[in-house]
């Protein structure tokens, strides 16, 4: 959550304008809006499902609580990456020429 928080806060419009991609379904920005959600959902899951297995101890509950545990932490990789990712698009974004508006070409013809 914290990392969709810094994101936000650190674009600026041609960023924006670049990761939502003329408002297109498929985005970068959807994706990676739906992807923090997945993140957050399974991470709640995965504490759900622990508690349960702390309340009824026994080998299913057990195996299931581990599968889910492993798969929040591999969530979290995933989604450390596509924060590397996003950086990576910030960076390059700053070296960018500012354009006023984006349907005007630009004066270095």
């Amino acid at each position: 959550m914290g990392g969709m928080a810094i994101m936000l806060a650190f674009s600026n419009a041609s960023i924006f304008r670049a990761i939502t991609q003329s408002g297109s379904p498929t985005s970068y920005f959807v994706t990676v809006v739906a992807n923090f959600y997945h993140f957050i959902l399974v991470q709640t899951l995965a504490i759900i499902l622990a508690l349960l297995c702390m309340a009824y101890p026994n080998d299913g509950t057990s195996v299931v609580g581990f599968l889910s545990f492993t798969y929040a932490i591999l969530v979290g990789l995933a989604t450390a990456g596509q924060l590397l990712g996003t950086a990576q698009i910030f960076n390059a974004s700053g070296s960018l020429p500012e354009r006023d508006d984006p349907s005007k070409p630009s004066d270095d013809n």
